[in-house]
Parts: C-alpha cells; structure tokens; sequence
C-alpha cells in the first residue's frame, strides 16, 4: 500500500489532521529543543571555562566536531537508513543522546576553570557521529509518516520550521537556565527531551508503507546503493542545484549564530543573559519567516530564496556596525528572518523533488553538504573572529549572501524548485 494522492498540493489544515504528524512534529518540538539547547549550553560553559578571548576557537570546534561526521559519511548512513527500520534507528540515537546528556552533566560539575577541554570534545566526537544518523532519520522519516503525498512538500518545510521554534526555546532557555539551576541540571533536561522522542516514535503508525524489500547482504551492494544515490543527485533536475545552493547559504548564513556567544561579551560587554536575549530575537526572527514561509513559501520558492538572501545579508552588514545591544538585537532578528526564508523553500522544494526509493540516501548527500558548510563555518567563523574580531566575519558573510541571493535566479535548474499545478506528483516515486 502506497500513500494517497489528490493530485494537489496539500494545506496547512491537512497537515495537522495526519494524526502521525501530530505525534511527530509534536514531540520533535521537544527533542530538538532539547538539542538547541545543549548546543547553547556548550558555548557559554566554554566562555566560562577559558575566558572570552580564548573561547571562539573552541566553540567554533565544538559546533564543528557536532557536525564534521556529516560531512563525509552523510551518504553512507542515508544508504544505511534507507535499508533499514527508520523508527528502530531514531530510538536508538535518541537512547545514545540520553548517555550523551549524562556525561555532559557529570563533566560540568564543579568548578568550570578545571574541566579539561578534551573532556568536551571527546563527548562531542561521539555525539557527532550519532548526529549524522539521528539528523538524517528525523528528516527522511517524514515522507513515510505522510500519508498523502500531496502533503509532503509542506510536511518538509513544516519540519524544518520546527528548528526554528526549538531555536527559540532552546537557545532563549540556555543561559536563564545556567543562572537559576546551573550547567548539569540543564544537561539533564536535554536528555529528558530524548525520552519524549522516543514515546513519540512509538506512537506512530507506518501501516500504510508497502513492505520494504530486504537489502542484499555486502559491501558491494551497499557502496552500489551509495553511487546510484550521488549519481541520481548531481543528475535528477533542480536537486543538484538545490544541494549547492542550501550548502552556501549554510556556510555564509549560519557563521553569525556560532559567535552569538562571543559577540554579548565581546561587542555588547554581556553574559549568558544578554546571549539569551541576542538568540532569541534572532529565533524569533526565524519562526515569524517559518510562519511567512509556510503559508507562501511553497507557492513560489525561487523568489523566497533571493529575498531571504538579501535581507539576512544586509543585516549581517548592519550587525557588524552597532553597539547597541538592542539595535543588535534588531539586526539579530533579520539575520534569523533572512536565513529562514532563504534556507526552508529550497529544502522543501528538494525533498519533494527526491525519489521515494532514495530519500534517505540522497538527503544523506545533502546533509553532506548541510553538515560540510556548518562544519567550515564553525571552525572559520571561531578562528577569524578571534584573530580579526566579530564585526569583520559579520561583514564578510553578509557580502557573501547578498551575492549568492543576486546570482541564485540563473543558476542552471533553479526553475525546478518552483510547483507547476499540472505536475505536483510528478517526481514523486514514479521514476523508480
């Protein structure tokens, strides 16, 4: 049994009555807090650790390790996901990030000054490879809890918009809670919000999938699973396209919410608090874009993604210059607008273009890229802002995504992403 089609893209109405939708987006909400919230964590327990001057190329390495095992085994673990029980793998990585949480939370006791750096980066290794799968999982799993296919496009851009408000809860959470109950409560409380996922994942009906064919055995068949993948990715119309294009605005977009921690002591004299309130407005930013794109976004994407381009570049350029915490926080709020308009109509777009029997493997190629540029990000965005200071990586950023937004319109394949009304289904599984 396959999903049913009406032949018309779904509304947000429709996406709200799958009741596995519910179950999913809603417990994602708290997991994926969960995870904002201890990468937030880590930052400001690493300022108090080595002191401001000393703390962006270790933040920046920390966010990198998180995701540097996407970026050369993406493919690989999509290959493996899309062979195997997705709900089995996400419970798995969701009991792995519950041990990740308690070792968070017994290295953070005590005094901050005598925690080894190395502690933190092994911690982060192992959560970086855990990462890789559980964060492709969460993304491919989606088209198999739809069960309209006309639902999916919105599903993924819905989805990703979850990221969005888990940004608000967890990055505006994070330093309050660091100042009311201290650094291992609140690790703590990240691996509460695993435990919710995992009810959530149980609760879930997949009946309506046809019966998954058993992988062949070995690793012939497997790295042959992973060229037909990157094979179909670079070739399939607009998705190529679509990879490249997420990946800069990755690299260039996400470089302002890596040094939020060093800037509120660095550019606007603050700690955790003036840290909380910077992330906030910038996540605020984002899910009132989450909302604009949600309802529109999927209508016209092409256009969505210079505008965001645009807007989130000027206000890296405008963040650069202020001093004043609350116009920083104004331009904070564009950056987080900017990106999201850009970033959720084309990832949308390309996990509507994928083929069912490759979702997994090709969003793993993807996150390759989505983990590549978070990965060049971090570590450039710590070292220069320590050796050139904030306002000049602002400045370079932002000139970067004005440029990427003035050329996206002819890029080869970018018509693609855009609906055509007669051909809403037309990439979905029939090409198989």
């Amino acid at each position: 049994m396959t999903p049913k089609t009406s032949g018309r893209p779904g509304g947000i109405r429709e996406i709200w009555l799958e009741k596995n939708l519910r179950w999913y987006f809603g417990t994602q909400l708290f997991s994926l807090a969960g995870q904002m919230l201890r990468s937030s964590l880590l930052s400001l327990f690493i300022i108090d650790a080595v002191g401001v001057k000393n703390a962006p190329p270790y933040v920046g390495a920390v966010w990198a390790l998180n995701v540097m095992p996407g970026a050369f085994l993406g493919s690989i673990a999509g290959m493996f996901i899309d062979r195997y029980d997705k709900r089995k793998i996400l419970q798995v990585t969701a009991v792995l990030g519950i041990i990740q949480a308690l070792l968070l939370s017994i290295i953070t006791l005590g005094d901050p000054h005598r925690v080894a750096m190395w502690q933190i980066v092994s911690v982060m290794a192992f959560t970086g490879l855990t990462n890789t799968v559980d964060a492709i999982g969460r993304n491919s799993i989606v088209k198999d809890a739809v069960t309209k296919r006309d639902n999916d496009r919105l599903a993924y851009i819905t989805f990703t918009a979850l990221y969005t408000i888990a940004m608000i809860v967890g990055n505006g959470m994070s330093g309050y809670l660091v100042l009311w109950i201290g650094y291992t409560p609140s690790f703590l409380l990240n691996g509460l919000s695993f435990i919710i996922l995992i009810v959530g994942l149980r609760r879930m009906n997949f009946d309506h999938l046809s019966a998954k064919i058993a992988p062949k055995p070995g690793l012939s068949s497997m790295l042959h699973d992973v060229i037909v993948g990157v094979k179909y990715a670079f070739t399939a119309p607009g998705i190529c396209t679509c990879i490249l294009v997420s990946a800069a605005i990755t690299i260039f977009g996400f470089a302002y919410n890596v040094i939020t921690p060093v800037m509120a002591k660095a550019m606007f004299n603050g700690g955790p608090k003036e840290y909380s309130f910077l992330a906030s407005t910038a996540s605020f930013g984002s899910l009132v874009a989450a909302v604009i794109v949600i309802i529109w976004g999927a209508k016209a994407p092409k256009k969505f993604v210079v505008l965001g381009c645009l807007i989130t570049g000027s206000a890296h350029l405008a963040l650069s210059q202020t001093v004043n915490i609350h116009n920083g926080a104004i331009a904070m709020f564009f950056c987080g607008f900017g990106f999201m308009t850009a970033f959720l109509p084309i990832r949308g777009a390309m996990a509507h273009l994928i083929k069912e029997s490759l979702i997994s493997t090709v969003i793993g190629i993807t996150f390759q890229f989505f983990f590549g540029g978070m990965m060049l990000s971090s570590f450039a965005a710590g070292f220069l802002a320590k050796r050139f200071g904030c306002p000049v990586v602002l400045i370079g950023c932002g000139v970067a995504l004005i440029t990427i937004g003035a050329i996206t319109p002819y890029l080869p394949g970018i018509k693609e992403i855009d609906p055509k009304p007669k051909e809403a289904n037309l990439h979905l599984g029939e090409a198989k």
